[in-house]
Order: structure tokens, then C-alpha cells, then sequence
């Protein structure tokens, strides 16, 4: 099961043990956020990873109540699309549920704190600078965020998108590359490391990681179906390299 530690506590919380398998998971966007700053992108981003690793690992119903500008959300609806940010299910202006409260609350680093009950898991996002440019593969600024731990800042300089970019053409030209060859199950080994990753404080820098270190000795079409697994998870659209070539 998904672990993550309360970043308030720092005790380990286990999520989406409830018999219901239905996970209530709340976004709390920074205050006055009237147009969806980085910040409030890192904070949803975090929130996405989370919903996806409870519903593609794990079978658990997701339902996301964002708390925060609904105007502010639908202004924005393109470019979260872009960042292949699944929409929330509801938008709210408060941290008030009465079909329950959440079993996660995600929210920005020094923000919002004293309106989430202390009994509640909270993961917080570390601050972020920088900005991605117009033309920027809005994947490769969705991999920027993901490569760094979600408490630490993070900087979305022309480096960092130059480099995720350069990532991202790598494991595409892999994948179509990979995909004339016939396939082949994802070896126990990488499973194993892909599925710690995930549910050990959705370490998504490891998860990462592990696409980049997998083993020469795994055969290509091993790697195209550990490469499109993970990317049901990191949603960095790495299909897109089968039409590479």
C-alpha cells in the first residue's frame, strides 16, 4: 500500500486502507492564488501523483476536492490538460466535507496550515521559482517538478527544462525504438524497485531513477513495457515515441 509521512509529524501514514477503497483526497491551493501560480501547479502536480499511484497500483476509487479559486481552475483548465493534470472532482472553498473528512491533504510548504485539522496526513510542497517559457514541452516542466523531492525547493530554469527535455527524447526514441522488438514481461527485479518507489512517500525521483538505471541486460521489449508502465504513473506521455519513427 501507499505509505507517505506526514510532513507535519513526520510519522509514516499508511493510505487507502479503508474497506470502501474509496480515497478522499483534498488540494489546498495557496490563498489568493487567482491564477494558478507554480506554486499552486507544484501543489497539483503532487496531488496527481498521488491519485495515480492509489488508482493505477493499487485499484482505489480517488475522489480530489481542490480547495481554491474554481475561476482560477477553469482559466487554467488548458494548461493543466498540457501538464496531464487530471482535474479535480470538485472545487470548494473550504476544507469542510460533510461526506467526510480527506485521508490526505497536499498544500504548499508554510501555507494554509492552521485551516487542516491535526489529525489529518498533510504533504507539503517545497517553494518553486522560475517559470517554463511558451514553447516548452509542458511534459518536460511536469519531469522538471517530478525530479525533485516534493519538500525541497525546486527551480524551473532554462538548465533544468533543457535537461528534462533532453530526458524525455531519450525514453521516447526507446520506446519507439523498443517497440519493433517482440515484447516481454517487466523483470521482478525492476518491478519490485518501480513499485517501492511509488509507495514508499511517492518517491517519484526514484521511480525516476529507475527508468534511467535499468539493467543492459534487459531485453528492449522489456524495457518498452516497464518505460509505458511507469508512465501510467508519471503521465510524461512516452508514447508519443512511437510515432518518433
Amino acid at each position: 500500500m501507499l505509505t507517505v509521512v506526514d510532513d507535519r509529524t513526520g510519522v509514516a501514514v499508511t493510505v487507502g486502507e479503508r474497506p470502501s477503497r474509496l480515497v478522499r483526497l483534498a488540494v489546498l491551493l495557496p490563498p489568493d492564488d487567482h491564477e494558478i501560480s507554480g506554486q499552486a501547479l507544484r501543489v497539483l502536480l503532487i496531488a496527481d501523483l498521488a491519485r495515480r499511484v492509489l488508482e493505477g497500483l493499487h485499484g482505489s476509487q480517488v475522489r480530489t476536492t481542490v480547495v481554491g479559486s474554481a475561476v482560477a481552475l477553469e482559466q487554467a483548465a488548458e494548461r493543466l490538460r498540457a501538464l496531464w493534470i487530471v482535474p479535480p472532482d470538485e472545487v470548494r472553498s473550504g476544507l469542510d466535507d460533510p461526506a467526510g473528512h480527506p485521508e490526505l491533504v497536499v498544500t504548499a510548504a508554510g501555507e494554509r496550515g492552521g485551516e487542516i485539522p491535526g489529525e489529518l496526513p498533510v504533504l507539503l510542497a517545497g517553494p518553486i521559482t522560475g517559470h517554463d517559457a511558451d514553447d516548452t514541452d509542458p511534459t518536460a516542466v511536469r519531469l522538471a517538478m517530478l525530479n525533485v523531492p516534493r519538500t525541497e525547493p525546486a527551480t524551473l530554469d532554462g538548465e533544468q527544462l533543457t535537461a528534462a527535455a533532453r530526458r524525455l527524447d531519450r525514453w521516447r526514441a526507446e520506446v519507439a525504438a523498443a517497440a519493433r522488438q517482440p515484447s516481454a514481461p517487466i523483470p521482478a527485479a525492476v518491478m519490485t524497485r518501480i513499485r517501492a518507489a511509488c509507495d514508499d512517500d511517492l518517491d517519484a525521483t526514484g521511480l525516476l531513477q529507475a527508468l534511467d538505471e535499468m539493467d543492459d541486460e534487459v531485453p528492449a521489449g522489456a524495457r518498452l513495457e516497464t518505460l509505458l508502465y511507469v508512465d501510467r504513473i508519471v503521465a510524461l506521455d512516452l508514447a508519443r515515441g512511437l510515432t518518433a519513427g
